[in-house]
């Protein structure tokens, strides 16, 4: 079941890429809608700057529709986003007095920020201490190490896609979030069989109460697994960060910004924003229009 709804959601993904490249404004609308939160969520780990992640990601959807024509198919498209993002943002902030000197992003977690951990270790009295040290563990881990981690936490990049989005090779990603995780274990198992299971963090946070009876019953009938998960569980809550959720107002407002600015654009290039059967008809009539007045010029010039 849960296959299959990942297959619809790269089908739904897929039709809605290629409506916004065949020049559909409303999937451009629908692409910054669905996709905002987490591109600002990602940029803003590597500047407090909100004005300039809110351009980096203006200026990205703007290039992409501008090159949509030579933009191909894409299933994955958040992850497509984010690497392009990324780019942006290196280029953004290399360019900026405030960062001079920098040669490479600093991705920033804010794992020192323990506030939003102290919520969830309410409703766990035994787990608030393995929690804490663990977050002392997180702000010790290098910069790489936190955004291979955020990518695979917070936003379910896979080692392939987050080799993509970090320009790593696949066994350099593999080894960041190898030996970030291992300095979390304290026992021996793999966090990454519960830590990064959607169905089991959306039961420790309580975000998805259809989840609850099914690890219920797991741990019911696999009590010896308690310890296990009770670690994982401590693991969930040492990585939750503050992160800003925009209101459905500010994100519609970057919309609107985004197409005010769409609209200057295709008035100052009316041709390159031309779908590609209509260029074809542009270019012949002028071609057309050229041979007449040639002809004209010199039938009638002399």
């Amino acid at each position: 079941m849960l296959a299959m709804s990942a297959v619809n959601l790269l089908d739904e993904n897929l039709l809605l890429w290629n409506e916004f490249r065949s020049g559909k404004t409303d999937a451009f609308r629908q692409l910054i809608r669905i996709h905002y939160q987490d591109l600002y969520n990602y940029g803003s780990r590597f500047t407090r700057d909100e004005d300039i992640v809110k351009d980096c990601i203006q200026d990205l959807f703007l290039s992409l529709w501008t090159n949509r024509l030579t933009i191909s198919e894409n299933s994955f498209v958040k992850y497509y986003l984010l690497k392009s993002l990324r780019r942006h943002l290196a280029r953004a902030i290399g360019q900026s007095k405030y960062y001079n000197g920098w040669s490479e992003l600093h991705f920033e977690a804010l794992f020192r920020d323990s506030s939003s951990i102290e919520g969830h270790l309410i409703r766990e009295d035994l787990l608030v201490e393995p929690a804490r040290k663990m977050r002392k563990v997180l702000t010790g881990l290098s910069r790489r190490q936190q955004e291979a981690i955020y990518l695979r936490f917070y936003l379910d990049a896979d080692i392939e896609e987050i080799a993509d989005i970090m320009s790593l090779n696949r066994q350099s990603v593999y080894n960041l979030l190898h030996d970030a995780l291992k300095r979390l274990r304290k026992i021996s198992f793999d966090p990454e069989d519960l830590v990064f299971s959607r169905s089991f963090r959306s039961w420790v946070l309580g975000s998805e109460a259809t989840e609850a009876g099914f690890w219920e019953n797991w741990l019911m009938r696999h009590p010896e697994k308690f310890e296990m998960v009770q670690n994982a569980k401590a693991i969930i809550y040492a990585l939750q960060l503050n992160l800003r959720h925009l209101s459905g107002v500010e994100i519609e407002e970057e919309i609107r910004r985004a197409m005010f600015r769409l609209r200057d654009i295709q008035l100052t290039s009316p041709l390159r924003d031309m779908p590609e059967r209509r260029r074809g008809w542009g270019r012949r009539l002028g071609a057309i229009l050229f041979r007449y007045l040639r002809w004209s010029h010199k039938r009638w010039g002399r």
